[in-house]
Formats: C-alpha cells, structure tokens, sequence
C-alpha cells in the first residue's frame, strides 16, 4: 500500500444567484418599502452579482423612467393639448434617448462616487458587487413608485393643479429620501461600517454628487444659451 494519504476534495459551494422575473421583484418589494426589512434585503443581494450583470438590471430600469416620462409626455398632451409638448417627434425621441443614456451613465458615476468614498475611509467593497445591489434596489424602487414618476413630468411643466401638483412634489421628495437609505444599507452592510462611517460616506456622496450636477447642468445650460 503506498504511504500517501487520501484527502478528499472540498466542494466548493456556489452562491445561489436569484432570478430577476416579476415575482422576485414582488417579492424583494415587499421587503424594500419596510426599514426594517430593508437592511435583510441588502445581506441578501450581497455578493450575488457582478459589475456585468447589473448592466441588464440597469438597462431595465431605465427603461421604465423613459416608459414612465413617455406616459408623462401623454398626461400633459391630455391636460392641456399640444401645446407643451413639441409637434417635433424627432425632437421628443432624441430628449428619450438623452435620458436613457444620462440616466445609465449617472447610475454607474453614482455607484463609482460611493466606492471612491467608502475605500478613503477604509471600506472593503467590491465595486461590481456594490454595483449589482444598487441597481437591484434601483429596480425596485423604480418599479413601486412607478405610477409618481409618471405624474413627475405634468408637475414640473405646471400641467398639474397646484395643490395636486405640490402633493406630487413632496411624494417625490420623500421617495427620493428613502432611495437615500436604502443607499446608506449599502454602504453600511456590504462595508461592515459603523452607522456613523456610513453615514458620513452617504453625506460626502451626495455633496459631491450635487457639485457634479451642478457642473453637468451648467455646462448644458451654458452650451443651449450659446447655441
């Protein structure tokens, strides 16, 4: 008999990566719109994509904000008649467009802002990782409040009457808060942060995200006026 020992081979677990269909974002919906159960839905995505597959994710949920500016497009048409809106079609498909790539390149300057950030302060995060869990809850979040994006676009034309319209805008204000913590989960859970270190990342992300949409618009609305 030979001298050498038998070791057997370990086998390597592989993580089980969920199926994004209508009923898993049912179900992951379920869990986003509670706080308390917001943080399990982060452990749960975590480490279950990478940087490539949030691309499909991403594509889909800018595909229902520019659904949802489409219907918006329509609301007003319907409120006030043509007059808001350009007779132009190639004009209004070129706006869409515009969208759907300011929209996609934003989403990923966001994710690489918050990565910046929390590597400073000595975060471990996996970029592509951290990438995939945002644009999950980007799904998500999108796809509850749906309908309120829709109404978005007659509000901020002044299609809506004021009251209605200034309900609308506070809908908004109050989604966009909650996008903000679900923001904050990430960087706390994926990170092992303290609530404190997460906290100041959230704050530093937004005031440097806020620099760059300012410079972003400034430029844009510097070149229109030169135009």
């Amino acid at each position: 008999m030979s001298g050498k020992k038998f070791t057997p081979k370990k086998e390597v677990q592989e993580v089980k990566r969920a199926d994004i269909d209508l009923k898993q974002i049912i179900e992951w919906s379920k869990k986003y719109v509670s706080p308390f159960e917001l943080p399990k839905l982060v452990n749960e995505l975590n480490k279950q994509g990478s940087l490539k597959e949030s691309y499909p994710v991403t594509v889909f949920f800018t595909g229902l904000q520019i659904l949802s500016l489409i219907f918006g497009y329509l609301l007003v048409y319907l409120i006030t008649g043509p007059n808001l809106i350009s007779s132009d079609l190639i004009s209004v498909g070129l706006q869409l467009v515009i969208s759907a790539i300011v929209g996609i390149l934003l989403f990923y300057i966001t994710s690489w802002l918050i990565y910046i950030i929390s590597k400073i302060v000595g975060g471990t995060v996996d970029f592509g990782n951290q990438t995939y869990v945002l644009s999950v809850l980007n799904l998500i979040h999108r796809s509850i409040f749906f309908v309120f994006l829709i109404f978005s676009y007659p509000s901020m034309a002044g299609a809506l009457p004021v009251l209605f319209g200034g309900v609308i805008v506070l809908v908004l204000f109050v989604v966009s808060l909650y996008l903000w913590y679900a923001q904050f989960q990430v960087i706390k859970q994926l990170n092992n942060f303290s609530l404190w270190k997460a906290l100041f990342v959230l704050l530093v992300y937004l005031f440097a995200n806020s620099l760059l949409l300012v410079v972003i618009s400034y430029l844009l609305i510097g070149d229109y006026a030169l135009a």
